[in-house]
């Protein structure tokens, strides 16, 4: 039994937030086939309805085509990423025409001002009161560490769409 997972793309997640791309899930005349690309073994898999038919090394290059026979008929499931651009997608083909196609856009999400300056008010107050010489030095290294790990973390999310074929 396959549970649908939160961070797999599939035709219900049309046009939502997608956290991570790793497992892509196409659903054609009653099958479905599951496309992972980043197993924790360092290879990609395909399984339908469940059963594993497909397993190789993962590849690095730009554009990956991936091969495999069931219920005699020839798949293919082609993966391109464009890594300076950010975008990815991935198509389905059977005998060589294209079923489904999943495009993946990275986006910007631009927070409103005064949140961000709410998150920041906390370091602001004890810089101020480190200047006034109110407070000592060392009660700066939490809102510190806490400013920095915010500054790392990532705004952007991925956008999916389905393309109709």
């Amino acid at each position: 039994v396959i549970h649908q997972r939160a961070d797999m793309i599939s035709a219900e997640t049309k046009n939502e937030s997608i956290n991570k791309i790793s497992k892509i899930k196409f659903e054609i005349e009653g099958f479905e086939i599951i496309y992972d690309s980043l197993t924790k073994s360092g290879k990609k898999t395909i399984e339908v309805n469940g059963e594993l038919v497909h397993e190789a090394p993962i590849s690095l290059t730009g554009e990956t085509s991936t091969n495999f026979t069931f219920s005699d008929n020839e798949f293919e499931i082609i993966e391109r990423k464009e890594l300076i651009k950010g975008n990815f997608s991935f198509e389905l083909l059977k005998n060589n025409n294209v079923k489904q196609k999943f495009v993946l856009t990275p986006v910007k999400v631009k927070e409103p001002l005064l949140k961000r300056i709410f998150e920041y008010c906390f370091l602001i107050i004890v810089v101020v009161l480190i200047t006034l010489a109110l407070i000592p030095w060392w009660v700066l290294i939490f809102p510190l560490t806490y400013g920095l790990m915010n500054a790392f973390q990532t705004k952007d999310h991925w956008v999916c769409e389905m393309i109709d074929v």
